[in-house]
């Protein structure tokens, strides 16, 4: 059987909407895997520029967030 992507895609984009919990659990548990699927999914965000962009914000928040805490 097989999907369209841009099919998929809006699939996935209306999953992260509705649930992203359910989207963080997929990526942990491609994390545990044998590393095949995190480099799919490293993949596709490298080849799309506003991903790359929310996952640099999101990867900055965090640093900033921990270094503060450490600070404190």
């Amino acid at each position: 059987m097989f999907v369209d992507v841009e099919v998929f895609k809006r699939v996935l984009r209306e999953v992260a909407s509705s649930d992203p919990a359910f989207i963080r659990d997929v990526f942990i548990d491609a994390l545990r895997g044998d590393g095949k699927a995190v480099e799919a999914i490293v993949d596709l965000i490298a080849r799309n520029p506003e991903a790359r962009l929310r996952l640099w914000l999101n990867v900055t928040k965090i640093v900033f967030n921990l270094t503060w805490l450490s600070l404190s």
